[in-house]
Parts: C-alpha cells; sequence; structure tokens
C-alpha cells in the first residue's frame, strides 16, 4: 500500500511540474525524474515510517510558472499528497490564485506562499482554522479584506505569522491574544488602522512585533513593557502620538527599536539608552523633545545605527557618545541641539554616516581652525558627513584631506565658514562633486 501511496505522490508532484516554466537552475527539469526515487527528489522529505511526502520545499528557487488550480485538490485528495506537512513555495515568481482546496489540508504544519508574482485576492479566513499551523507566511501576495475578529481561535500552535505588504484593512483583533505560542507577527505594510490592542501584552513568547508602515492611531501601550522575550518592536510610519512608555525600558533583550515617523511627544526616557542589546533604534520625525542623557552611549555597546533626527532635541551632544564604538550610522540632523562640537566622535572608528546639520553647533573659536575636525580622521570608513546649516564659523584645517578615502559627500554649506577652501581637500579622491 505505500508503494502505491507513494507512487500516487510521485504524480501529483510530476503534474506540479508540469505547470513550471521557468526553472533557471534546471533543479526540477534534472532532479525531478521517474528514474530517481521521489524521497530523493530536490525540495522533498519523506516519512521515515510510512514513506509518505511530508515536505515540499521549492522556496527560493526562482522559478516561474503558475500554482496550478488543482494543487490544493491533489494535496488534499486521500492517497495524493495527503500527509503534506510543511509546503514551502515563498519567494519565486509564481502567479495565480492561491487555491483554496490548499486550506483543507488539516495536518499541515507550515504554510509559506508568501513573496510571488500571485493574483490579488481576498485574505482567506479559512486559513485560520486549520489547528495544526505553526507558520503562515502570505507576506507580500496582493491579499486585501480585514483579518478576522476570532483569527486566533483556532490557532493554538501558531508561532510566526507574515501578512507583510499586503493591503489588509481593518482593525488588529483583540482576539489576537489567544495566540499564545506566538513568537514572530510581521503585520507591516499593510493599510491597518485603529489603535494597538492592550491584549497583544499578553503574547509572553513575542519575540518581533512589526506593525510599522500601517494607519495605526492612538498611544503605544504601556503594557508591550511586558514583552519580556521582545528582540524587535517596530512601530514606525503610523500615526501614532503620545509619550513613549518608560515601561520599554524593561524589555532588556531587545536589539532593534523602530518608532520614527509618528507623532510622538515629550522627552526621551533615558532607559531607552540602557539596553546593552541595542543594536538598532529609529526615534527619528516626531516631535520628541528634551535633552539627550548625560550617560547616553554609556551601555550602547552594541548600537550599529542610531536615527534621531528631526525632532525637537535641544541641550549638548554628551561625549559618552563615544562608547557607542559599534556605530555605523548616526544621524541627529534637524534638532535644535547646541553647544561645542564634540571632539569625540573620532572614537566611532567604524562610523560611514554622521548627519548632524540643522542644528545650532559651535567651534571653540569663530576666527580659528575646527578643532573637531581632525579627530573625525580616525573614522577610515566614513562615507557622508552632513554638517551643514550649524553656525560653526571658523576656518577649514588642512587635515580635511586627512579624512576617510572612501569618503563620498561632505556638506558644510551655511556654516559661516571663512577663508580659503584647503587644496588637501583634492586628496579625497571618492568625493562627489
Amino acid at each position: 500500500m505505500a508503494a502505491k501511496n507513494l507512487t500516487t505522490d510521485q504524480s501529483a508532484l510530476l503534474q506540479f511540474k508540469a505547470h513550471i516554466t521557468s526553472d533557471p537552475s534546471r533543479v526540477l527539469a534534472y532532479n525531478w525524474s521517474i528514474s530517481k526515487p521521489v524521497c530523493r527528489w530536490v525540495g522533498i522529505s519523506c516519512d521515515a515510517r510510512h514513506g509518505r511526502v511530508t515536505t515540499l520545499n521549492l522556496s527560493s528557487m526562482d522559478l516561474g510558472g503558475t500554482i496550478p488550480p488543482h494543487l490544493g485538490h491533489i494535496l488534499q485528495t486521500v492517497g495524493n499528497l495527503s500527509e503534506l506537512i510543511l509546503l514551502y513555495l515563498n519567494d519565486n515568481n509564481l502567479a495565480g490564485e492561491i487555491p483554496q482546496e490548499i486550506y483543507n489540508l488539516q495536518g499541515l504544519q507550515s504554510l509559506a506562499l508568501g513573496s510571488n508574482s500571485l493574483t490579488a485576492g481576498l485574505l482567506p479566513s479559512s486559513i485560520f482554522n486549520i489547528s495544526s499551523l505553526e507558520l503562515i507566511n502570505l507576506g507580500n501576495s496582493g491579499l486585501f479584506g480585514s483579518l478576522p475578529t476570532d483569527i486566533c481561535n483556532h490557532l493554538p500552535a501558531l508561532r510566526h505569522l507574515r501578512l507583510s505588504r499586503n493591503m489588509i484593512s481593518g482593525t488588529i483583533p483583540k482576539n489576537i491574544n489567544n495566540c499564545t505560542s506566538l513568537e514572530f507577527l510581521y503585520l507591516n505594510e499593510n493599510r491597518l488602522t485603529g489603535e494597538i490592542p492592550d491584549e497583544i501584552a499578553n503574547l509572553q513568547s513575542l519575540r518581533d512585533l512589526a506593525l510599522g508602515s500601517n494607519g495605526l492611531t492612538g498611544h503605544i501601550p504601556q503594557t508591550v513593557g511586558n514583552l519580556s522575550k521582545l528582540i524587535g518592536l517596530l512601530l514606525n510610519h503610523n500615526i501614532l502620538a503620545g509619550e513613549i512608555p518608560d515601561e520599554i525600558g524593561n524589555l532588556q533583550s531587545l536589539q532593534h527599536l523602530a518608532l520614527g515617523s509618528n507623532g510622538l511627544t515629550g522627552i526621551i526616557p533615558a532607559s531607552i539608552f540602557n539596553f546593552s542589546t541595542m543594536e538598532q533604534n529609529d526615534l527619528s520625525l516626531n516631535n520628541l523633545s528634551g535633552c539627550l542623557p548625560s550617560s547616553f552611549g554609556q551601555r550602547l555597546l552594541n548600537l550599529v545605527r542610531l536615527t534621531i533626527g528631526l525632532n525637537k532635541l535641544t541641550g549638548t551632544i554628551p561625549n559618552s557618545i563615544s562608547n557607542a564604538s559599534k556605530l555605523t550610522f548616526l544621524d541627529l540632523t534637524g534638532n535644535s541641539l547646541s553647544g561645542l562640537f564634540p571632539n569625540t566622535f573620532g572614537n566611532l572608528r567604524l562610523l560611514k554616516y554622521l548627519g548632524l546639520a540643522g542644528n545650532n553647533l559651535t567651534t571653540e573659536s569663530p576666527t580659528t581652525e575646527w578643532s573637531f575636525l581632525p579627530s573625525l580622521t580616525n573614522c577610515r570608513e566614513l562615507k557622508v558627513l552632513y554638517l551643514d546649516y550649524n553656525p560653526l564659523y571658523g576656518v577649514l584645517p588642512l587635515s580635511i584631506g586627512n579624512l576617510s578615502s572612501s569618503l563620498q559627500i561632505f556638506r558644510a554649506s551655511n556654516c559661516k565658514i571663512k577663508g580659503s577652501i584647503p587644496i588637501e581637500i583634492g586628496n579625497l579622491h571618492s568625493l562627489f562633486v
């Protein structure tokens, strides 16, 4: 009986192969052959006990063609791949509609069809009734409609939900808290509106929460600070208002915080800069005010990217920023920062981008050479340096020619510079003119 079932599995897969019109690497053409046992085909795994096909994984193979309308029927009919557990066809160039019959595969644990060229269609509510599912990836699939209010009533095992880069509208259901096993939730780049439900805080296993690039309003829930396992909190490009909750400082595993492009106000909590785990922090394009804390940078030992540009920050840039020695991208553009330009930026030796334009930074003397510039010669990876629209005055030093040979953009317009441009600037051979 097992041999018969396996032959039927092979027949079903060959029908699928017949709908592939582009196979650049010739993987299916050379490997999916009746001369070779089906369980040894690329992308196929079988159950050791019964010899049935349990996995179809052809992701990221640049395959073109269509998902055949009858594929779902092939998969769910008794004897035709009915034992399938894992279905990965994501990141190809497959066209056509998602066959509704796929959602009848009641033993399916992983369904990944995202990032193809599928025909736009309504978000299938039936998918949320497959209680065995642990992973759903339908990102970038042209889906529209709204999330069902009972989205998590039948998904006790769901760990990964990716519906990003679609056209899904409506609100985030409060019922989301019933997906108690959820670790990764990606709903970014849709058309969601309304507030972030407090109930999200009940997802105690959550590691990534990505709700950016929607139309979400209201405040950031204080209860988000209860998500102790959170590594990524991405709420950027929404219409969120109010202050950044102090409770975010409780997320001691956080590596990526993105709150930029909202309408957030108030002072940035000092705890935001106390994460030794933090790698990327984006607070740009808000209405945040106050000063950077004096301890700014002391614990940011793994920080690679920091953007706080286009806010309303005042005060000085703390010298402690130099402790964030892994920084490659620092943007403080478009604030009201004042005081002397720090001489400690030279300690950020991995820096590639430094944006300080549009502030009120000054130098030690309006008539002498810029004393801070020689320290920047230690930043040998520097490619972009924006200093324009600061009242720096002073004179360009000859050491400007010692800046990074990789420097491509250097802007210092409207800085009230005096004197002549040193001929040594010609040493910067990569500079765009």
